[in-house]
């Protein structure tokens, strides 16, 4: 069975690609765009590719890649690109670059390990953190897709006797990458330790494809000047890096590190259960591996030096007192997958490919089991915001219907309707987040939305307390970022709980408020 799979890549990588499509698109229809996903969603809604790069820098981080992608996607699929049929189309970008970056991984492993355990390789990324972002409408799936393709490019432009294509690649994916995501400005000087590994073995530098990897860093030299806003923003304590997220990056891969646990225990069984000579009654080239799996110096050091981006990244942030998320870190499962990969294949050389199709029948049970399981809670969570006794947007209708988080707010205007967007707000004060947050994360949600246009509205807390004695916050006092439930307790107003509403939304509980007079 083993043998007969690695013969044929072309039907393994059909089935990676049927795969692929068939577990992510239910995904998608079912989940809701969130927060950071709307603000890729609404720039590529804009009126025109001008407009979107004016704005792109005065509320947001990333370089603009992500954003044309999204813009091209949603002004070709016409009416699609509103309603339900957003959820998909919005992320098409992001779904493609999943897949190409899966293909390119079964293309580098392939070469190192075979066919067969090349798959295995695929699915074993795809049960890491790599695989939610392969549905979000964000920058990471592409970031991924450039660094697979790019160790591809690098691999055969450092050969010798390249070609021009190679070196042009190489060129080109590094731009790319540093246009995607600055994760990139971490990932590239892995391929300058690279390239020093091989001038020193080589006696000679190869200065164009070196500075391939350094001509990139010009995008945020110059673009570091376009952004305004986010020199003194605060971030919550709870969301700023700290050891412990490195932790998380290495043990919070359920999926991945249980398959992989078992895929080495089966295979443990079944390499003592026989003799290398049983898989195969021919000679040794049939019972061992290919050869091809052998990493020059300069790949380990290449694949060492981006398995470093977690750590540079995650003290960079913490210098800076800034949010981090494990999908910054999202770089570093790539050489994880390909030296676990590799030292599968090298532990078990003699039975391989017997016990590569062990490992790709486990990988494939824990991937769908993984994956359908996200698909019934989404379900059930869908179900459960749509069937209730009391609709809480029905609740005293006449009430201005105040959001206590920004992620919320911004969710709003994308969901619900116009009527009901006419009565929400989010209050900004600069020195109550600070105080009763520690956070000035979403004190610009007015010009978030002036700049994509939302019904709700942005009022400072002062004006707002002055027109209204008595309004309803849909809020989560537990929640980080959220502060204004905290001041309202503090200033001693009367909050009357309404209920914990089930709903699609970070923020459930349900107050009716009444000022006190201010003094």
């Amino acid at each position: 069975m083993g043998q007969w799979l690695d013969a044929r890549p072309l039907l393994l990588w059909v089935l990676l690609a049927v795969t692929y499509w068939m577990l992510l698109i239910p995904v998608c229809w079912y989940r809701p765009l969130w927060h950071d996903e709307l603000f890729t969603y609404n720039f590529g809604r804009m009126s025109s590719i001008g407009t979107m790069l004016r704005d792109i820098p005065r509320i947001d981080l990333n370089p603009p890649i992500t954003y044309l992608l999204e813009y091209v996607s949603l002004h070709l699929a016409g009416p699609f690109a509103t309603g339900r049929a957003a959820t998909i189309t919005a992320r098409i970008p992001s779904l493609l670059a999943g897949f190409i970056a899966s293909c390119g991984l079964f293309i580098y492993l392939r070469r190192k390990v075979g066919a067969l355990l090349a798959v295995v390789g695929v699915v074993w990324l795809w049960q890491t953190p790599f695989w939610g972002m392969c549905n979000e409408d964000r920058p990471y799936a592409l970031f991924i897709a450039f660094l697979v393709w790019l160790l591809i490019a690098w691999e055969r432009a450092s050969q010798p006797g390249r070609s021009m294509i190679s070196l042009i690649g190489a060129w080109m994916l590094a731009i790319g990458m540093m246009g995607t995501h600055f994760m990139a400005a971490l990932v590239l000087p892995a391929f300058w330790a690279a390239e020093a590994m091989r001038a020193f073995r080589a006696k000679k530098i190869d200065l164009p494809l070196t500075f391939a990897f350094v001509a990139p860093f010009i995008i945020p030299v110059v673009y570091h000047s376009l952004i305004h806003g986010y020199d003194h923003m605060l971030f919550p304590p709870a969301f700023q890096a700290n050891l412990h997220d490195l932790k998380l990056f290495f043990t919070k891969l359920p999926g991945s590190t249980s398959c992989l646990l078992v895929s080495m225990m089966v295979a443990l069984l079944l390499s003592r259960a026989s003799p290398p000579a049983a898989e195969s009654g021919t000679d040794r080239e049939d019972v061992v591996a290919p050869s091809l799996w052998r990493f020059r110096p300069e790949d380990v050091v290449l694949l060492g030096g981006i398995l470093c981006e977690p750590f540079l990244s995650l003290l960079i942030f913490k210098l800076q007192h800034s949010a981090y998320f494990l999908r910054y870190a999202l770089p570093g499962t790539l050489p994880l997958v390909v030296f676990f990969t590799w030292l599968f294949a090298w532990r078990f050389r003699s039975h391989w490919k017997r016990i590569a199709a062990t490992a790709f029948v486990i990988g494939y049970a824990f991937l769908f089991f993984a994956n359908y399981r996200s698909l019934l809670l989404l379900l059930l969570d869908h179900d459960r915001a749509t069937v209730q006794a009391v609709d809480w947007r029905s609740i005293d209708p006449q009430l201005p219907f105040v959001v206590d988080s920004g992620l919320v707010f911004v969710e709003m205007n994308h969901r619900e309707s116009p009527q009901f967007l006419n009565r929400v707000y989010y209050l900004t004060d600069q020195n109550g987040a600070i105080q009763y947050a520690d956070a000035t994360l979403f004190q610009h949600e007015d010009e978030v939305a002036e700049i994509f246009g939302f019904r709700a509205h942005v009022e400072k807390l002062n004006e707002f307390e002055l027109q209204h004695e008595k309004f309803l916050v849909l809020g989560s006092y537990s929640y980080p970022e959220n502060w204004l439930l905290r001041y309202l307790l503090a200033q001693g107003d009367e909050l009357r709980f309404l209920g914990e509403f089930k709903n699609n939304y970070q923020a459930k509980e349900l107050y009716e408020v009444t000022l006190k007079p201010r003094s």
